[in-house]
């Protein structure tokens, strides 16, 4: 489940198309930025990368493509990323990778939709697989089929 903040607020920067800096496109900066994810682009995979991240500052969110260079600027200037840094399939907290502990079968329900009690709402079933990381913290995230 790759985390792109995708969304109201979300801007595509022109400089990205062609695997320009990442930076803010409200205020220029990059030395506010926090990333969310980094995925291969397409092919050539070696060449652009698509980078989801939002600046601090201007709380805006931003999905584009970077050079893997551009990519690599902005991460080494983070002490440790926020949260959770989604790299390709890994999942990735204080630094390290997350490791799968297990898988789990979790319902999704939106309860006060129907008249009936809770357990009686329409609900969905999905495969999560948990993922714990060497801090304690742990998430649930879809099975990658």
């Amino acid at each position: 489940m790759p985390i792109h903040p995708e969304g109201p607020g979300t801007n595509r920067p022109n400089g990205l198309a062609d695997g320009g800096p990442i930076a803010c496109a409200r205020c220029g900066s990059d030395g506010t930025l926090t990333l969310h994810s980094i995925t291969a682009a397409g092919p050539p995979p070696d060449v652009l990368l698509e980078v989801g991240y939002s600046c601090d500052a201007c709380n805006l969110h931003h999905v584009g493509r970077a050079g893997v260079a551009a990519v690599a600027a902005v991460f080494n200037r983070l002490h440790s990323p926020k949260g959770v840094l989604v790299f390709g399939r890994h999942y990735i907290h204080c630094g390290l990778p997350m490791q799968k502990i297990g898988s789990e079968v979790r319902r999704l329900s939106v309860p006060g939709l129907s008249a009936g009690p809770p357990e009686d709402a329409v609900g969905v079933y999905l495969t999560a697989q948990v993922l714990r990381c060497s801090c304690g913290f742990q998430m649930d995230v879809p099975e990658q089929g």
